[in-house]
């Protein structure tokens, strides 16, 4: 079979293929998943997306060089539809495809295989959820430079076209599979982070309550230490009168700071006058006293405990 050669300043159908659409509002999105786009017109040689060309370096037809083997028209194909506001179209656009299938295995040029592109031989063009092969240069019939394609280049090109679809498929639910596994590291992170508030919400609680009974332990502590509302202030004394068969005798006691008891007694009227005795501790008696006959020690043995017998 004879078919054309293709050269660079052929032009490449503007075509019809499919994309997905997220619109703006006040339009809302389709219900379905892919939307008809428009692409615009470029030559063979397009020169935005010259970094992925395949033209020979120094054979010319028409003072154009020739595209070979896997040429694609590349990135920067303008992308359009209605209504016009999907988001995605710069997406598109950017990353656009138009590339060769079919080429003369038996014709070289530049030690590769020259393309075909013409009558029945299409490109590849970009599209969702995979590349279609819905593009033609049919500037090329009128190309005078003829190349042979045989059956098998026939079968390698359509081989080629499933290899591009099958591997667009795989790169697309590898991409969905890698945003799933996004969400679900968000979502770890979710729980994560709401652990984290929970076991220093309970720290904070366990560390409260234990503040709380140290304090509590304390106060009562201090309680216990230092007198009550309803006890005798450390500074104050405590008096007792007892009377006896010499007359009343009075006793007063005092709590010390150092925990000693200071005693102050008072010899009654019936003992020959009125004699103190003070002393940190227990209370001791002069033995005049005890020789005078007023009282005895064992008289006030119990009188710290507040009910001294006379």
């Amino acid at each position: 079979m004879a078919t054309p050669v293709t050269i660079g300043s052929d032009l490449t159908l503007p075509v019809f293929t499919l994309h997905m659409a997220v619109f703006v509002p006040p339009v809302p999105a389709p219900s379905f998943p892919v939307y008809p786009h428009m692409e615009m017109v470029v030559p063979i040689n397009w020169f935005v997306g010259k970094g992925s060309h395949e033209l020979t370096a120094d054979i010319f037809h028409l003072s154009s060089k020739i595209a070979l083997d896997s040429h694609d028209c590349g990135m920067g194909i303008i992308h359009a539809c209605l209504p016009p506001n999907n988001v995605l179209l710069p997406i598109f656009s950017i990353f656009s495809k138009r590339a060769v299938v079919f080429s003369a295995s038996t014709v070289n040029m530049n030690s590769k295989p020259t393309a075909l592109a013409a009558a029945s031989f299409p490109l590849q063009n970009c599209a969702d959820p995979t590349s279609l092969p819905v593009n033609f240069a049919p500037t090329a019939a009128s190309n005078t430079v003829l190349v042979g394609a045989t059956a098998a280049d026939v079968a390698a090109g359509l081989a080629k076209i499933a290899k591009h679809m099958l591997l667009d498929l795989i790169a697309k639910a590898l991409g969905k599979a890698l945003g799933k596994l996004f969400d679900l590291a968000k979502a770890a992170k979710k729980v994560v982070s709401k652990l984290i508030a929970i076991a220093i919400k309970k720290v904070v609680k366990f560390v409260k309550k234990v503040t709380e009974s140290k304090t509590a332990a304390t106060k009562a502590t201090q309680s216990l230490s230092s007198p009550s509302a309803s006890s005798p202030a450390a500074s104050e004394a405590a008096a007792v009168t007892t009377s006896s068969p010499f007359g009343d005798a009075t006793m007063t006691f005092s709590n010390g700071k150092d925990g000693a008891h200071s005693v102050t007694t008072s010899a009654p009227a019936a003992a020959g006058g009125t004699r103190e005795t003070v002393q940190d501790g227990l209370p001791t008696y002069p033995p005049e006293d005890q020789a005078g006959g007023s009282y005895a020690p064992e008289y006030w043995a119990s009188a710290l405990d507040g009910a001294p017998v006379l």
